[in-house]
């Protein structure tokens, strides 16, 4: 065995008292023989190792935490890749420990890395969801060139749940890369073997596509997922838009567009305003819209609450002598924000002879409550019932929600029991809207009754239950009783959303429990929940209350850095402290970013800008924001 002995400086003397750092060069051979006696030691199991490198580290922290520290009892486990994956699986338990001991033995001269050991990893990491650290393993794999480890992963080295979270994984750093046949490569094999990828990695593998003039390649991924049964969203269409834009393919780009209605899905203004060229460029060529075209682009707009656009399509409709159906008037009723103009199109459309829906007086009920007009509601329900119009659940949702509003749960409880007499048994959207209700009213007791009530009527509550009554027990300050919640929902094998992560943060943060609220910052982060504006908002909100300014700019940094735009309330909750502080001139500059960002402030922004200020100072303040609102 060779040793290389490194000391502090050159001599001929060493000092034995001085310490001196001893590394191991491999390749080598070892031998492990009592020296007292002529008989060898069995072969060491992982067990053993397992106890030796705990020991190790309870004895000193700091091992395999320095990469050029080594003990020559620990060879083995560097040389033998078998060994050194069951010593790997005996941390299962203590992930953080085997990323610690993986690091350590592949900086180690030696080491034999192969696809086994990287999937032995990658499996601990995301079994404990550690996706960071996985991800920084998976760039590892790729600068090894071991491609070979998506065949591993398919051939049942983990578990096919787990197997999918690596996969996907793998997809996502080969996008980064744009390393478009490996995506593509991955992609085949997973859909192979009835492994379905996450819908965010096929939108990577369309944009790569798209990047690279890839068409076909892009429609036939596309046609894949549908057949595959993986939902498309508005950046699969987005991107399949814009591929047909570019390539002039008007038909496919309108006929995509009767999809994303069809499916639900509203388009964005940059998709609409690409797809409204291409019925621009369909009437040059003298082919005519149809109404289902019509119907696309009105739903869309409506969407986006560009509502005199939307009517004006339906102008072009009938000027083309289309003539409009009940879809179309169905997206305009729930487009429409005022109750009077709905009603006005529900009489249009009659005097069309088109006959109104379900949908239609679905929408009317659900705009008259949301209005607060229950009387309005109810005379919409009696109509609807009047016509001879089948009721479904949906209908009996909206008005449960109305009398909800109201406060009036007897009602609510009326109509689901009237419900159950017309044969409609309350299922999972009916008793979350109840449970909803019933939180928002602070009835915390009624809602875990009801809870319970779901359960033993076979009606499994989910992540959106489960995180109304989170949100209620936090909004009523029993901060443990909705972290109690919070575990009991995991304890089902529930994935809390973005939502539940939110509510967390936004109840901790909001009540002085910075360090708890990073927490579940971190760990729906290391889940692959992504972080949304109202996430930010929450912590910077907190940050804010107990004037921690530096940290809660960084957290806006980091929002801007990552593409999530900061909303009016962003802004408003860094000028209102500022405000609070006597910082006048930052908060200024706060709302000049504002406008410059296209972010319109409301009263609450203003309020909080001119709250601290006496009138004659108040009146120089509405000068200043005159000029800078006219230098815009």
């Amino acid at each position: 065995m060779t040793l290389c002995l490194r000391a502090s400086k050159a001599s001929a003397t060493i000092n034995p008292t001085r310490s001196i750092k001893v590394r191991l060069l491999f390749p080598c051979s070892f031998s492990f023989h009592d020296s007292t006696s002529n008989h060898s030691a069995p072969p060491f199991s992982e067990t053993h190792f397992q106890d030796v490198i705990s020991k190790s580290i309870r004895e000193k922290p700091s091992n395999f935490s320095n990469y050029y520290w080594l003990s020559h009892q620990f060879g083995p486990v560097i040389v033998d890749p078998d060994l050194f994956v069951r010593v790997l699986s005996s941390f299962r338990t203590s992930p953080r420990m085997a990323l610690r001991l993986f690091r350590w033995a592949e900086s180690q001269p030696g080491f034999r890395r192969s696809e086994f050991v990287f999937c032995a990893i990658l499996e601990i990491l995301a079994q404990n969801n550690l996706m960071r650290s996985a991800y920084w393993v998976m760039e590892r794999v790729i600068s090894a060139n071991m491609h070979r480890i998506v065949d591993v992963l398919i051939g049942g080295c983990v578990s096919s749940e787990v197997s999918v979270k690596i996969l996907d994984l793998l997809i996502w750093v080969y996008s980064k890369k744009s390393m478009v046949e490996q995506c593509l490569s991955v992609f085949d094999k997973m859909i192979k073997s009835r492994l379905s990828p996450d819908v965010k990695n096929c939108n990577r593998i369309l944009r790569i596509l798209r990047d690279k003039d890839l068409m076909s390649k892009a429609v036939e991924v596309y046609r894949t997922m549908g057949e595959f049964g993986i939902k498309p969203t508005i950046v699969t269409y987005n991107t399949l838009l814009d591929s047909y834009c570019k390539g002039g393919k008007v038909q496919q780009g309108l006929d995509l567009l009767s999809e994303m209605q069809r499916r639900g899905c509203a388009p964005n203004d940059g998709m609409l305003a690409e797809a409204l060229s291409l019925q621009e460029e369909m009437v040059l060529k003298g082919a005519s819209p149809t109404v289902a075209t019509y119907n696309s682009f009105i739903y869309g707009l409506c969407k986006l609450g560009r509502m005199s656009d939307a009517m004006q399509q339906l102008s072009d409709m009938l000027a083309n002598n289309l003539l409009p159906d009940v879809v179309s008037y169905n997206t305009l009723i729930y487009g429409q924000g005022e109750l009077e103009v709905a009603q006005q199109l529900k009489v249009e459309m009659i005097n069309e002879g088109i006959a109104p829906d379900i949908v239609t007086y679905t929408i009317l009920v659900n705009g008259s409550c949301k209005m607060g007009s229950l009387s309005m509601a109810q005379e919409f329900f009696d109509e609807m019932l009047h016509e001879g119009l089948e009721l479904d659940s949906y209908a009996y949702a909206t008005r449960i929600v109305g009398e909800l509003k109201l406060g009036d749960t007897s009602r609510a409880f009326s109509l689901q029991e009237e419900m159950l007499a017309k044969g409609f048994p309350p299922d999972l959207i009916i008793y979350n809207v109840v449970v909803d209700g019933l939180c928002k009213l602070g009835n915390l007791e009624e809602a875990s009754e009801l809870l319970q009530k779901m359960v033993s009527d076979g009606v499994i509550p989910d992540y959106v239950t489960y995180t109304s009554i989170i949100h209620a027990h936090l909004e009523n300050g029993r901060l443990r009783k909705g972290r109690e919640i919070f575990y009991e929902m995991l304890s089902k094998g529930l994935t809390p959303s973005v939502v539940t992560y939110t509510v967390l943060i936004h109840g901790h943060a909001g009540k002085g429990r910075l360090e708890r609220a990073f927490i579940y910052f971190s760990e729906m982060q290391e889940k692959g929940i992504l972080p949304n504006v109202i996430t930010y908002n929450s912590l910077i909100n907190g940050l804010c209350k107990v004037r921690r300014m530096d940290q809660a700019y960084n957290f806006f940094a980091e929002m801007v850095e990552k593409g999530i735009f900061p909303n009016k309330y962003s802004y408003t909750i860094l000028i209102n402290e500022n405000c609070n502080m006597g910082n006048w001139q930052e908060a200024l500059s706060l709302y000049k970013q504002m406008l410059d960002r296209g972010v319109q402030p409301d009263s609450c922004t203003h309020s909080a800008l001119l709250k601290q200020l006496g009138k004659d100072c108040k009146l120089q303040a509405v000068r200043q924001l005159e000029s800078l609102l006219d230098s815009e």
